[in-house]
């Protein structure tokens, strides 16, 4: 399997109906292997994440 074809069905997979519950769980993997030094960057990499594939609105979480 070509590396582009991986790539687009990890994005499908991501911006489908399970990506939030997939980038909600690498948060809370994220926080706990950094002990909360990291909250802050952690928070803001999720949140650019998700604005990426279309789950956050401008104001915050959406759904």
């Amino acid at each position: 399997m070509k590396f582009g074809r991986i790539v687009w069905m990890l994005f499908r997979l991501l911006r489908g109906p399970q990506g939030r519950s997939v980038l909600d769980g690498a948060e809370v993997a994220a926080r706990r292997a950094t002990k909360g030094r990291y909250d802050d960057r952690i928070r803001q990499a999720r949140r650019a994440a998700g604005k990426a594939l279309g789950h956050e609105g401008p104001g915050g979480r959406r759904g």
